[in-house]
């Protein structure tokens, strides 16, 4: 995150969003939906699915379901939206709440508390998971382990965020996915700033994820990359690991 701070430290918020073209750098526009997918390790369509909505079946025949998550425009997704489908990925993988059941959970907190953003809301990290779990309560088992099983896991999501200023300007991606339950205490290497190298996926020192795993595919060793790049070794593990994860298809 210093990176980041050090990057905006000197600027106003008018001289951002100038950069930006007078936009705020976490709502303007920056990645496709197939790159959105790829950085939080998501199936594109469910990712597409989560923004574009869609028709499914059902026993009584086939719905519609409007999205889950507002992009910026029709085709590009922004920063935010996606802190948002991090957040989203947790409630739906690790918790198995089901897309209906969230949709009427956000529409009620954005409507009633106006809270627009209630998945990446400061305000929501801030007062904690508990927040949270309280007004999407009616969603899961109303025993005291289902609601501490959710705070788990959205607290493990929502640590992975960080604010600066009061706004939203840092990811870091789960890597270690194959855990069954997300670690609060998992290395916070890679991470994804729309004020950092355009919002891709860099470990310290700016140096993009895709460029060191693409060297180390083409024969390059750790340890030549790390003095190469001037990091550590396992800055450069953690660099490939995120870039070679594979994917566990889901459901939307």
């Amino acid at each position: 995150m210093a990176l980041v701070v050090s990057a905006l430290e000197h600027m106003t918020e008018k001289e951002i969003r100038r950069v930006y073209g007078g936009m705020a750098p976490e709502d303007a526009p920056a990645y496709t939906i197939a790159d959105a997918a790829r950085f939080l390790h998501l199936p594109y369509s469910t990712l597409r699915f989560w923004i574009s909505g869609g028709e499914y079946p059902t026993s009584k025949g086939t719905k519609a379901a409007p999205p889950v998550i507002e992009p910026t425009t029709p085709t590009l997704l922004s920063f935010r939206n996606l802190a948002e489908a991090h957040v989203l990925k947790a409630l739906r993988r690790q918790h198995h709440i089901s897309m209906p059941s969230l949709r009427l959970a956000i529409t009620y907190v954005r409507r009633e508390f106006e809270i627009p953003h209630p998945l990446v809301d400061p305000r929501v990290a801030i007062a904690g998971a508990e927040l949270l779990a309280e007004r999407y309560g009616a969603l899961v088992s109303a025993s005291q382990q289902g609601q501490l099983a959710m705070q788990v896991v959205l607290k493990a999501h929502l640590k992975r965020l960080e604010w600066y200023q009061g706004k939203l300007r840092c990811l870091y991606p789960f890597v270690w996915v194959h855990r069954r339950v997300p670690s609060e205490d998992e290395p916070r290497i890679v991470f994804i700033s729309p004020t950092v190298a355009f919002g891709r996926p860099v470990i310290p020192g700016q140096i993009r994820t895709s460029i060191v795993n693409e060297r180390f595919e083409a024969g390059e060793g750790v340890s030549e990359l790390a003095a190469d790049y001037d990091r550590p070794t396992h800055e450069i593990e953690e660099a490939i690991r995120y870039e070679r994860v594979v994917l566990y298809q889901d459901a939307a």
